[in-house]
């Protein structure tokens, strides 16, 4: 959760409801007001991540920056929340881009690529939907 005051030591999970909707555990949730409110905690999320110099790139994120934005009508109190989803994903590697890191670097890449495979595999199933 790169909005909690010790990101690395949050422990977001995401999980399936028996309602068949999505839930994120362990991670802040804020209202906001306004556009300028909103635009802070991106920034600030976005200050938070991890980057680091790659072959390809200078600067490369080495974390998923993923906001829920829940959108709740004041005017109703039947119509349920409509949700706006923005990612901005780690940068993937080639296998040999890595070859040159050591091991932990290597590490980070797999599992960057891991994480991207599957939700691609996420995407794709919902076209199927």
């Amino acid at each position: 959760d790169l909005l909690c005051p010790d990101p690395a030591a949050s422990n977001v999970q995401v999980v399936e409801t028996p309602q068949s909707e999505i839930e994120l555990l362990g991670c802040e949730r804020h209202e906001v007001k306004s556009e300028a409110e909103l635009q802070r905690f991106i920034n600030r999320a976005s200050e938070a991540r991890s980057t680091r110099a790659t072959q390809r790139n200078t600067v490369s994120s080495r974390s998923h920056l993923v906001f829920r934005i829940a959108l709740q009508s004041r005017a109703t109190t039947w119509a349920k929340p409509g949700f706006l989803f923005i990612a901005d994903l780690a940068g993937s590697e080639s296998t040999a881009d890595t070859s040159q890191h050591d091991k932990i670097r290597q590490q980070e890449a797999k599992f960057i690529n891991t994480s991207l495979m599957t939700l691609k595999d996420c995407i794709l199933s919902l076209i199927h939907i």
